[in-house]
């Protein structure tokens, strides 16, 4: 789905209305009352988002960028993001680049030392080396066919798992983000995301909720995605709400 042409979302984090112009976009923090204006240009580099600043007349305040569980971080283009003041929304799939699968259930019970509970720590020393404010974001659309990491209790279990190693790691810099499509919201079978603020799933019909709780904390933001051509429309996030990291 990536590699479709043009990824624009709205991401909204309050019911204000952000100024347009191509001015640097201010820091974006839970009580801010702004809209973030991104998106996930193509290509997803420094060229093509100053390609696509320029067509549309407005700097982009947020961009998207996708990596996989064991790809290098920061590359050359996440360090120009960040050094340049744009807001990063960073996934992180549990997919390796050989496209084999880590399985969520062994995220969920990696122990300190295994490689696995390294590999977390690993991404939650990288989020905080970044020191400017970033979106987070386990493994987005965990609902779909895309992904061959287990059920959604499973995913519960590793998004609690992610978010409790980077707290212990002193990721202050992060607001995790609970990414699904917007289909998931009407969805009647193993698809359906919770339609409120996440709570306690019961079964894995029930579909990949993380849960609130002590542990993980407070409910993370639910933007729906659509995918389409810029010259015809953009996608909205009409349920985005910023969950902090502390």
């Amino acid at each position: 789905m990536r590699k479709r042409v043009l990824l624009l979302a709205v991401l909204v984090l309050s019911l204000a209305v952000a100024s347009a112009g191509l001015a640097a976009p201010a820091g974006a923090g839970p009580n801010d009352p702004t809209v973030l204006f991104g998106a996930r240009p193509e290509p997803g580099t420094q060229q093509g988002t100053t390609s696509l600043e320029g067509k549309i007349g407005r700097r982009l305040a947020t961009v998207r960028v996708y990596y996989n569980w064991d790809s290098p971080f920061p590359d050359t283009d996440v360090n120009w993001f960040n050094a340049n003041g744009y807001t990063m929304l960073l996934s992180v799939k549990s997919e390796r680049r050989n496209h084999t699968f880590v399985q969520w259930r062994d995220i969920a019970s990696a122990q300190p030392g295994s490689t696995i509970y390294n590999d977390i720590v690993r991404w939650a020393g990288r989020v905080k080396a970044l020191g400017n404010h970033v979106y987070f974001t386990f493994n987005h659309e965990p609902e779909t066919s895309l992904n061959s990491s287990g059920a959604g209790a499973d995913f519960v279990a590793a998004w609690r798992k992610v978010v409790t190693v980077f707290r212990a790691q002193g990721v202050t810099n992060a607001d995790y983000l609970w990414i699904m499509t917007a289909y998931s919201f009407k969805a009647k079978d193993r698809r359906r995301a919770s339609t409120g603020t996440p709570a306690t799933p019961t079964s894995t019909t029930s579909g990949p909720t993380p849960t609130t709780g002590t542990t993980a904390g407070p409910a993370p933001a639910t933007p729906g995605t659509r995918w389409s051509s810029w010259s015809t429309r953009c996608g909205c996030s009409p349920r985005a709400r910023p969950s902090r990291a502390s």
